[in-house]
Formats: C-alpha cells, sequence, structure tokens
C-alpha cells in the first residue's frame, strides 16, 4: 500500500516537528527495524472523553473517563474485546463518597484480568475502583487485562 504521508530520514535528516495538532484516523505504524517502538518524547497528554456520574455502556470512542460516584454507585461496562489492542483509562474522583461503588465491568461473557491475578467478570465479581485511584485495561482481542 502507499502511505498518505511518509518520511524517509534515510539522507541525513534528524526527525519530524510537528508544532500543530497532528490527527491520525488509522494508526502509526513504527519503521524501527530494531525494536518497533514508537518514540515520544515529552509525553502524553490526554484528552477526556465523558465525566460518569451514573452506570453506563463505555463507547468505542470513549478512552478517557472520569467517575464522579458522589450520589451512587457507577458501574460502566467496557465494550466487547473482540477488537485487539482497545484501551481505556478510568478515573475515579475524589468525590467524598467512599461507601459508593466505582465499578468496572467487562462485556456479555468477556473476562477482566487484574494485575494481581484475580479474574473479573461481569456480575458476581465486578472490579472495583477505589476513590482517588484509576484503572487502565487492554483488550488481546478477547478479554481484558489490566495494566
Amino acid at each position: 500500500t502507499n502511505p498518505v504521508f511518509k518520511v524517509n530520514t534515510s539522507g541525513g535528516a534528524s526527525g519530524v516537528y510537528i508544532y500543530e495538532d497532528l490527527i491520525v484516523s488509522k494508526g502509526i505504524t513504527s519503521g524501527n527495524t530494531e525494536s518497533g517502538a514508537l518514540e515520544i518524547k515529552g509525553g502524553l497528554q490526554y484528552e477526556v472523553d465523558d465525566t460518569k456520574t451514573s452506570s453506563a455502556a463505555l463507547e468505542t470512542s470513549e478512552h478517557l473517563i472520569i467517575v464522579n460516584s458522589a450520589s451512587s454507585a457507577v458501574a460502566l461496562t467496557l465494550p466487547a474485546a473482540s477488537n485487539g489492542g482497545q484501551e481505556y483509562i478510568v478515573l475515579r474522583q475524589a468525590d467524598g463518597a467512599a461507601a459508593n461503588q466505582g465499578l468496572l465491568k467487562p462485556a456479555g461473557s468477556d473476562l477482566i484480568y487484574g494485575s494481581d491475578g484475580t479474574v473479573y467478570n461481569n456480575s458476581s465479581n465486578v472490579l472495583q475502583i477505589a476513590e482517588k485511584t484509576s484503572v487502565r485495561v487492554i483488550s488481546d482481542g478477547t478479554n481484558w487485562y489490566v495494566v
């Protein structure tokens, strides 16, 4: 396939500098033959997609979500894990409501594998998000994993 935009640095160029927004609708692939890694200097800045104050199913376009469970428990259901590489970051605010839970559930029969080895499902063992903490999950195409 022919790329729409390609940078060839074999002639001694030191890189590409972008001074405005870069919008990528498909993906970025590294041509680093040694590691395949995409190097980013200076970090990433995320934009919050939504603040949830009630239970909801997450959309595939929502990747950084804030949970505020000050009024009631908030249960968020992830999309199906069938699209490998999906990533979601859920942050729970300091909402002063320790008794109300922030919950993250997989869709259908998908599972969430916790970093401590715990397996979470969407009914009897749901992943709880404590106040002032975050959870980051990534799909392998079958299930979700806490990173």
